[in-house]
């Protein structure tokens, strides 16, 4: 067999152009945009759930918090097939892995409890948005009559234990129940059947309703009606409801489906809503008419929030994703949604049967989320997971004006506990050109800082009088944390003024700690919560690829960084068929990977004949880049100069991932435990 050194392949390489990969005149398909591909990690892929129940009780459909010290859960709860009634009950956990024993909630009411939404504010709900101006409200509950699906009651809380409600307990400070008619007595009596609620708090939202920007309200609410008009809790159309304050609501839209059915009553329900949009859902294989409503979130990439994702299930066996810019009009991005988003193949799982009602909880770029699920001995359980975002930084303002030694307090998220040796700080005067700011006496430093779910809290002083001695008005300040592995997203503060001419401000202490929210205090004791089990590990790689800068200009450079790694797995002196392959909007990143996860990524270029052309996967992998490559037994390590396409369609994260087939026996991929590919760090093309 013919075989050739490693070292002109890879000097061929290094001269060969980034645009090798598509072509100008190749105009990629369009996909969704960068910030809907969410890669999610299954936290009880087995068995065991997080939230367990045992015959004959079932646990399920959560709606979940974050208090700022834990994750809390309330879910139903019911004992069947005994006449026990349908109730709420609370559960705790300080990282979503681990929980607490429920215990129940008393929460005011005459029946059995259904569908629920829920929205929180660590630091109490204004006194405008509580029933009788209370200031300790951190607790709102919507929750409907279970099986009758007729219109919402509300309640509130100042700890999540104890509840209060109006003394009417119909509809009050609950979406409009427009639907209330008695057309047809034989489809229950009325057109008000709503379900499967979910609320989307957002504190710094406008103070007053605004109905030309219906997102950026402080609550909205989506919310399902069953279908065909019966009781069942058949899924059948969207609807979605905006409040200023959570107690005064207005419908905003509806699907076609609502709006057909509507149009088509004799004699017509009164009163006649007034409707701003249609909501469109597009791209699924099923109809919104046989869709149930799960929940939806913000998604934020670099402290900007860049539109919505909204969860949707089937039959209670598949959960779906739809995206959308603008809350109103919704593109299918996955159906099922990737690891989690279908029933288990393990006949003895707890979510063998079912797997439904999802729920979320933002914390930075990453997600939390608890699902339903039933196995096939009727076991009803709650399971967990999370969405694997960017390490994060989130940015408090601070008062305006302030000057001198600045602390500016913020939070890193991640999605596991993690070390980040270094945070970058900035600062503008024009929202434009940042530049380095300089560190004053205390607060936390630069380096070596916590990173977890929760968000850890830090401290950075600026010495703003070394950086800006004259002052600035509309000063911008950004932190990005710089992981060892992978991108960090920055967050920055609102614009605030600096005057030199103050007080100087006092400095905090060298490591402060913070005063958590108080947390709720369940009726029953909770199971102590154990140290998680570390997860070991993965072995090295056996090449290395590493790409620079993090952000290229269309039309720069970039660097693609490789070294080779002969342990574990040694394959110096065999030859062997290289693969390579630029992947747009990657499933995994800076890791390695299957074959199946390289290729999902939202776009796959392959290259061959030594990177003088490429195609698009298609479902075919044609060639090697390079045949019967040969890599001496010495530490071999190179950077390849690549340029990027000016072409705007290319603009996006990319990563480059390659994969090494031994050519002689025993043959198969160089590296053996089911993670073959090597992918590279994400390069984001933008201008």
């Amino acid at each position: 067999m013919q075989t050739r050194s490693c070292s002109l392949p890879l000097f061929l390489l290094a001269v060969l152009p980034f645009a090798a990969t598509p072509s100008h005149s190749q105009t990629p398909t369009p996909t969704p945009p960068a910030w809907t591909d969410f890669t999610y990690t299954d936290w009880n892929d087995g068995v065991e759930p997080a939230i367990a129940a045992t015959l004959p009780h079932r646990h399920y459909d959560s709606r979940m918090i974050w208090d700022g010290a834990q994750f809390i859960s309330i879910h139903e709860y019911f004992v069947h097939p005994t006449p026990t009634p349908r109730s709420l009950w609370m559960a705790c956990s300080s990282d979503g892995r681990v929980w607490g024993t429920p215990t129940p909630l008393d929460i005011p009411r005459s029946w059995h409890i259904g569908h629920h939404a829920l929205a929180h504010d660590p630091n109490g709900f204004p006194s405008s948005d509580t029933m009788d101006g209370d200031t300790d409200i951190k607790f709102k509950l919507w929750f409907a009559q279970y099986m009758t699906n007729s219109f919402f009651r509300y309640a509130e809380s100042a700890d999540g234990v104890t509840w209060k409600a109006p003394a009417s307990l119909d509809g009050v400070h609950c979406p409009p129940y427009y639907k209330q008619s008695d057309v047809n007595p034989g489809e229950c009596g009325t057109t008000r059947i709503m379900i499967k609620p979910d609320v989307l708090y957002r504190p710094g939202g406008s103070p007053t309703l605004d109905t030309d920007n219906p997102m950026d309200n402080r609550y909205i609410m989506y919310l399902g009606s069953s279908h065909l008009n019966t009781c069942t809790g058949n899924p059948g159309y969207f609807e979605m409801y905006i409040s200023h304050n959570g107690l005064e609501w207005v419908l905003y839209a509806w699907d076609q489906e609502c709006q057909t059915r509507w149009e088509t009553y004799a004699p017509t329900p009164v009163p006649t809503p007034e409707i701003h949009e249609i909501l469109t859902f597009q791209g699924s294989v099923l109809s919104s008419t046989i869709q149930h409503m799960d929940t939806f979130e913000e998604v934020f990439e670099n402290g900007e929030r860049k539109g919505f994702m909204l969860w949707t299930e089937n039959d209670s066996k598949k959960i779906l994703s739809f995206y959308s810019p603008d809350g109103v009009n919704w593109l299918c991005r996955e159906e099922p949604i990737n690891a989690i988003g279908q029933t288990s193949e393990n006949a003895s799982a707890w979510n063998y049967e079912r797997n439904y009602g999802l729920d979320a909880v933002r914390l930075g770029e990453s997600y939390f989320f608890l699902r339903s699920g039933r196995s096939a001995a009727e076991l009803y359980t709650l399971g967990a997971a999370v969405r694997k975002g960017n390490m994060s930084a989130e940015v408090e303002t601070p008062p305006s004006p302030s000057g001198g030694d600045i602390p500016l307090a913020y939070r890193l998220y991640h999605w596991e506990a993690e070390n980040c040796p270094e945070v970058e700080f900035a600062y503008s005067t024009n929202g434009v050109d940042y530049l380095s700011a300089s560190m004053g006496s205390g607060g936390d430093g630069r380096y070596d800082l916590d990173a977890g779910i929760g968000g850890e809290p830090h401290t950075f002083v600026w010495d703003s009088a070394t950086d800006l001695p004259g002052g600035a008005n509309g000063v911008l300040f950004r932190a990005q944390p710089l992981p060892e592995e992978g991108d960090g997203s920055y967050g920055t503060t609102g614009p605030f003024d600096v005057d030199q001419t103050l007080t100087p401000t006092p400095t905090p202490p060298a490591t402060p700690t913070p005063t958590p929210p108080v947390s709720p205090t369940p009726t029953a004791t909770v199971t102590p919560v154990p140290a998680p089990t570390a997860t070991p590990a993965p072995p090295p790689g056996y090449i290395h690829p590493s790409l620079a800068p993090g952000r290229v200009p269309p039309g720069g450079t970039a660097g693609l960084s490789w070294r080779c790694e002969f342990t574990p797995w040694n394959y110096e002196g065999q030859p062997v068929d290289v693969y390579l392959a630029a992947i747009r909007d990657p499933k995994v990143a800076g890791a390695a990977s299957s074959v199946e996860e390289a290729l999902a990524g939202g776009e796959v270029w392959i290259f061959e004949k030594g990177m003088k052309t490429s195609y698009r996967y298609a479902g075919t992998v044609k060639a090697p880049c390079w045949r019967d490559v040969v890599f001496p037994p010495a530490p071999l390590l190179g950077t390849l100069d690549l340029a990027v396409p000016a072409d705007p369609s290319f603009h996006g994260n990319w990563v480059f991932a390659t994969t090494f087939v031994r050519k002689g026996p025993p043959g198969g991929f160089v590296r053996d435990d089911g993670r073959p590919v090597e992918n590279s760090n994400i390069a984001t093309v933008a201008p």
